[in-house]
């Protein structure tokens, strides 16, 4: 339905933070996101966007084993390039709160 897009993952149930407002993907054992990978395995993702930008290396580790083939982080100094390593892409974090001069401003540069 939609050629120029395309739906990917952040995870099935990466998104919250613990009670001492760190993310919960921080302290997760590579078992614990083997587990969450599973559950979204039907949908057959390639490409990880880190929720909130978190990312651990047993993250990475488990998202090259389940054969993603790029993940993505926050990085609001560093643009992508060719060189990236392929499970620490820099991508800009453009929500529901940004404004048409900020998303300007990034696509402009």
């Amino acid at each position: 339905e939609y050629p120029n897009h395309d739906f990917q993952s952040h995870s099935y149930n990466f998104h919250f933070y613990d009670s001492n407002g760190k993310q919960h993907v921080k302290n997760m054992t590579k078992d614990e996101i083997r587990n969450d990978f599973a559950l979204n395995s039907k949908y057959g993702f390639k490409y990880i966007a880190y929720p909130y930008g978190a990312y651990t290396k047993d993250l990475q580790d488990v998202a090259k084993e389940n054969n993603f083939l790029l993940g993505f982080r926050f990085s609001p100094y560093s643009y992508a390039t060719r060189k990236s390593y392929a499970y620490n892409i820099p991508r800009i974090k453009i929500n529901g709160f940004s404004d048409v001069s900020t998303m300007k401003k990034y696509l402009l540069y």
